[in-house]
Formats: structure tokens, sequence, C-alpha cells
């Protein structure tokens, strides 16, 4: 139906990179053919999740609505998918925080700063004689420490400034958009991927000295990259260890413009580009495959730059001797490289390789809703439900097809009796009032002229297969009614605390399946954008001895079941509290404290609340217990003074 890509590049390389890339390009679609993701390959799998997400026949599906001719159509994948994608952009996108956070290394070593300042501390208890009272080891391990604390405070302030920069850069970078096309493409195709953070530099408004300006800024910038749109050698278990990953970006004539301006493009190929987009024809420059996702194909707006050209991005490695030739200094002819190509119409226009290999890590990501093995192409719930949402369409649509049958009788006639008095199409027209006028019988029976003959009602039976296939879409895409909103059967469902029950389980159904989120995009994306601010940036405020650790998806969970677990405490209290006296106040003070934050309730405000509920409308309980205006913290909840994480 479409093509995933071509190994038929009719654009000859104008130069050894651009001749390097096409080559790893065309391996790299060549092996997308090959690629078994379960029994079938990635481009027929990519195609099949296609249809299903925007409810297409399939050729063989086609010829079944033919033969039976009811082409109704109810995607169980858009059902289930949707339900999850709504999930977690409310859950990852709507908040308000990073899906990682900053931690203060636990044990850190001490800089040359704290160093010295122990050497001070040292020296100043020698000559003041105070060293004298303890043994020269004791004493410094006592500085060692009290510097060692004033060094993790220091950690702790920068990487809150740290978190603040970062969420900051997401907010301009676009970030939540990207977000939610990648959990779009997450949920439906065999995987998401995400692009960024990308240094860019355009014009933008500025306030400075009281007026707003423009200024050409550089920041960072994400977006959500298409399946149809990516591409990786056969060796890559990750897009982080092959030998390369390949990006289809489209440009327009102002994009080619702007590149001129960067340093990390070569100007004069990307004149030789602009030359030949206005003498030559532009479909030279569309010499990639299509995606259906995003048509593009109009090419006579070029000069207004609105039409586009297909630009290969590589993110791969290559030898210091082949990047020599293209200006790039102080690399070791033996030794590889990640290096970013761009190749545009044949020409090599960028040439990139990171100064500092420790932020060496490509700014392409990926993750799977099902990860089933260490590769980068797994499952999506298109995948998952296929085969459960087609038998579920067969049964609907033989549902309709005996509706349309059973809702009139089908009628016999004599013709020879009725011939004299009606036309050939009057006895095909049957109305409700019509009379007949028929001739005797000349055989003598007493058999009626007119036969009605009712087909056989299966409705019944179509509905429950239907309902059997609704129902095993749950259990194989683990994704249970519950979390619809669907309140089924009797018991647990028909109570708010059970149906918060069932909710909370069938959050726990998600977590192994989208955990990965966690380990393959967000924490070395926050890793990468964390170096890039460590090396980059000249505030010193921001940096500290501190490590990235992602918090995404299953630190949302964990929140969740966390209030779960306040909420049972709180309906266990509530049926024993009056047996227990006041002498529970403090654990219902905490298991409120416990929820309202989990509700994104400020901490402030919670401490408040919580013991004037916990106290009742008689006022809080004296006798056995504590008055508020006594409570320590060691008696009043741990939790109070906790940010809730976003």
């Amino acid at each position: 139906m479409f093509d995933y890509g071509t190994t038929e590049v009719t654009v000859q390389a104008k130069d050894k990179l651009a001749d390097l890339v096409m080559k790893r390009y065309r391996e790299a679609v060549a092996w997308q053919s090959i690629e078994l993701v379960g029994s079938k390959c990635l481009k027929t799998v990519l195609e099949e999740c296609y249809q299903q997400a925007n409810s297409i026949l399939s050729p063989r599906d086609r010829e079944v609505v033919e033969e039976l001719g009811v082409d109704a159509y109810i995607s169980l994948t858009a059902m289930k998918g949707g339900v999850i994608q709504a999930f977690l952009i409310e859950s990852l996108v709507s908040a308000d925080g990073l899906p990682w956070t900053i931690k203060p290394t636990p044990l850190p070593d001490l800089s040359e700063r704290g160093q010295l300042e122990a050497l001070n501390l040292v020296k100043q208890e020698l000559f003041a004689g105070n060293g004298l009272e303890m043994d020269l080891i004791t004493l410094l391990r006592n500085v060692k420490a009290q510097v060692r604390g004033k060094e993790t405070q220091l950690a702790e302030e920068a990487s809150r400034n740290m978190e603040k920069l970062m969420f900051d850069q997401l907010v301009e970078g676009s970030w939540r958009q990207a977000m939610s096309s990648f959990l779009y493409n997450f949920v439906f195709y065999p995987y998401g991927v995400l692009h960024g953070p990308i240094p860019t530099r355009k014009p933008r408004l500025s306030w400075s000295n009281d007026r707003i300006k423009v200024k050409n800024e550089m920041f960072y910038s994400w977006e959500a990259i298409s399946p149809w749109d990516f591409w990786y050698s056969p060796d890559s278990r990750s897009t982080q260890d092959g030998t390369a990953v390949f990006i289809r970006k489209r440009m327009t004539r102002r994009h080619l413009l702007e590149m001129k301006e960067m340093k990390s493009y070569l100007k004069d190929q990307v004149e030789a580009v602009l030359v030949e987009t206005e003498t030559k024809d532009l479909y030279n420059f569309r010499w990639m495959s299509s995606n259906p996702d995003q048509p593009d194909r109009q090419m006579v707006y070029w000069a207004n730059c609105t039409g586009t050209i297909d630009a290969l991005v590589h993110y791969g490695l290559v030898s210091g001797r082949e990047l020599a030739e293209y200006g790039l200094s102080g690399l070791e002819p033996g030794k590889y490289y990640d290096a970013t190509i761009t190749v545009i119409g044949g020409y090599t226009v960028q040439v990139f390789v990171a100064p500092d290999p420790t932020v060496n890590i490509r700014p392409v990501f990926t993750a799977s809703f099902y990860r089933t093995r260490d590769r980068i192409a797994n499952f999506g719930i298109g995948q998952r439900i296929r085969d459960v949402e087609r038998a579920f369409l067969v049964a609907l649509r033989y549902l309709i097809r005996n509706m349309a049958g059973a809702s009139e009788p089908i009628t016999e006639i004599d013709r020879a009796r009725f011939s004299k008095f009606m036309t050939d199409e009057q006895l095909v027209q049957c109305s409700p009032g019509t009379v007949f006028i028929a001739d005797n019988d000349p055989l003598g029976s007493q058999a009626p002229g007119l036969r009605y003959y009712t087909a056989p009602n299966a409705l019944p039976a179509l509905s429950q297969l239907m309902q059997y296939f609704m129902e095993l879409s749950h259990i194989v895409t683990n994704v249970p009614a519950s979390l619809h909103g669907t309140a089924e059967g009797t018991g647990a469902n028909r109570t708010f605390r059970g149906m918060a029950n069932l909710q909370s389980n069938a959050v726990k159904s998600l977590q192994a399946a989208v955990g990965n989120i966690d380990e393959t995009v967000f924490l070395p994306m926050g890793e990468l954008l964390y170096g890039y601010n460590m090396l980059y940036e000249d505030d010193e405020s921001l940096k500290g001895d501190s490590k990235v650790q992602a918090q995404g998806v299953l630190g949302l969970l964990a929140r969740e079941m966390e209030r779960n677990n306040a909420l049972e405490l709180l309906q266990l209290i509530g049926s024993v509290g009056a047996q227990l006296g006041a002498s529970v106040t403090p654990l219902v003070d905490w298991a409120l404290q416990k929820t309202l934050l989990a509700m994104r309730v400020p901490s402030e405000l919670a401490a408040k609340v919580s013991f004037a509920a916990a106290a009742g409308p008689n006022g809080p309980p004296t006798e056995g217990g504590t008055p508020p205006e006594a409570m320590t913290g060691a008696e009043t909840a741990p939790v109070v003074s906790e940010e809730v994480p976003m």
C-alpha cells in the first residue's frame, strides 16, 4: 500500500560522505523489509497499524466486505489506544513538571574547593590546639563530613536551579506538543520516536531594557518523528548502540537560506543545492518514500517557501579520516566518532561532531508500548488487538446483514395465478394494504397464492459473540474496561470505593507496559540536556555533583498507588475509629495529607486542612490526644513539607 522506504536511490551522491550515508540508508531500508516483528516484517506491520488506527480496510478485509455487502467499521484499536493515549497525555503532558528529577549524589567526592576548605579547617584546628584532643584521623573524618555536608547542601540548591532551567527549556522547546504526537505513535505503532533536544537558533521576541526586541536566540527544541520517517541500521538494538539511525526531514527554501548562516552547515554545499532547486526538476529532491501520515507533494510553490524537499539526517559512526576531509580537525584517523550528517539531493550540507564526548548521546529516542525483546521495534496496541478486532468486525457485519434479512419477510408468489391481473413490476411490489386478485388453483389445492418467509433471527447469538470479542480485547491488551470508566457487572463496580480500587488495578496493569519510557526516553534525554547545560551554561549556581533520575510514568503510577493506599487506610480507620478513640488522630492526619498531596494540593494548604478534617466538627480531641498547637514535626505527617512530584 505504501513504500516504507526505497532502496533504488536515483539521486547520485556528490561527495564521499553523501555516498556513505546513502549506502547505509539503503541497507537500513532493506532491513525493515527483512526484520520480523512477530511473524511479519516491519514494513507490513507499519501498514497494518496505520490501517487500523485510521479505520482503513486491508485488501483482504475489503474482499470480505464486498462479499457480505456491509462495510461497517468499529475500531477497537482506536477505542483502546485513545483511552491509553488520553491517560498518558493527562499524566505526562498536562503535568506541570519534569519527567525526571535532579538529585545530588548520595556520597559526593570532595571538589577541589571542598578539599581546600577541609585543609584550612584542619590547619585552624591544629593551630588552635583543638586537634590535639583527638587523633588526626578522627579530625580529618570530622572535617571531611562537615565539608561534604556543605557541598551536599550546595548540590541540592544547584539541583533545584537546574530543574527550573530545564522546565523552562522544555516549555520553550515545544516539549508538550512533541510528547502528544510521540504518545500517539507509541500507542498505535511498534515504536514511538522522539527527537531532541535539538540546538536551534531562530529570531525570537525578547524583553530587554523595558522594550520588546527581536533577537536570534539559541534554544533547545523537540519534535516527534513519524515511524514512516525513521530507519536504523541492522545492528541497532537501540538508537544509541548501532552503526546509525536515520531521520527524514522536510525542508523548504527558507530552511536552506537559514542553513547558510549556521556554523555547522557547509555553505558551498547548501548554495549548490539552492542553485539546483532553481534550475532542475524538484522531483529529484523528493527521492525518499512517501509518508501517509504527512502527505506533501506540492512542488509548484518552492519559490514561495511552501514546497518541501527531502533531507536525510544521519546520526552514526564515521571515522576521523573521513571526517577530516570536511574541515573537522583534531580527530584521530583510525577512531570512529558519532557524527551528525545531513544530506540533501546528494550533497552533504552538514557535518557535526559533539566537541565533548560526555554529551555524545544521539538525540533520537524510541520506546515501545509492549517491549518483548531487546530491539527497537516491538509491539503496540494495533498489533496486539488486530486479530480480535477483525473477528469482532466479522461478527458485527454478519449481525447487520442478519438484521437486514430479518427486518421484513421474504415473499413467494404463484405467478400463474396472479399474472392475469398484475404486471411483472406489480408482482414484485408487495406493500402493506395491497389487495391481490388471483384465480383458483388449477390443481384444486388449498395452498395460498402468497407465502411469507422470515429469516432466522441470530441477533442474540451474534451480540454475545461481539461481547465475547470485546471482553477478549480487554484481556489481550491488558487494558481493562474499568480504565474506560465502564461499570460492568455487580459488586465492586457498583460502589465508589470498589470502582476506585478497580481503577487503581487498571493503572497497575499499565506499569509494566509503559515503564520503559523512563528507561529508553526520559533518562537518556534528561542526561543529554543536563550535560548540555553543565557544559554550555554560564550560571555557576546550576552546577553541582548531581545525577538525573527518571520519574515519569513510574513516578506517576507510584503516586496513584500511594493515594489509593491512603484512601484504604482512611476507610479502615473510619470503620474502627470509634473503638480506637483520639489516638488515631496523627494517623488520620498522615493519611489525609498523603491523599491531598497525591491530588496535587499544595503542601502548606494540605497541612492546614488535614488536622481540621481529622478533628471533626466538634474540634480537635484533647483527651488522650494532642492539640494542634502542641503537635511537633515528629507527631505530624512526615510528608507535609514534601513537594508532590509532577
